[in-house]
């Protein structure tokens, strides 16, 4: 591969339409606001919002009680995890466990 200076040149597994542009339609401004930001004022006066975003694991993961002939190895934060073949793997099920067995109902109750 060349190292060269030439930047019109691009992936060709990674081209779209919108590569390179600051604006996309007619309204919309990727270009942000910088060292300019709106004034905001939210309800109360309040100095923080707070987002919340659910990561709801559905259960396409690979496991024995699903009728899998191995354990979940990849869809995973466990550095290194290896499916363990005709083995429940107890980590790693209780990663997609934790989200619909309690993690859901503990913000739902807040």
């Amino acid at each position: 591969m060349s190292n060269d200076n030439n930047s019109n040149k691009s992936y060709p597994l990674s081209q779209h339409i919108n590569d390179g542009l600051s604006t996309y339609g007619e309204s919309r401004d990727m270009i942000g606001y910088a060292n300019s930001p709106p004034a905001v004022t939210w309800p109360n006066n309040a100095k923080v919002a707070l987002n919340l975003v659910l990561n709801y694991e559905e259960g396409g993961e690979n496991c024995l009680l699903h009728g899998d002939n191995e354990s979940e190895k990849l869809l995973s934060e466990i550095v290194g995890a290896a499916a363990i073949p005709n083995q429940r793997h107890a980590n790693m099920e209780s990663l997609y466990d934790y989200g619909s067995r309690a993690g859901y109902w503990r913000l739902y109750n807040l």
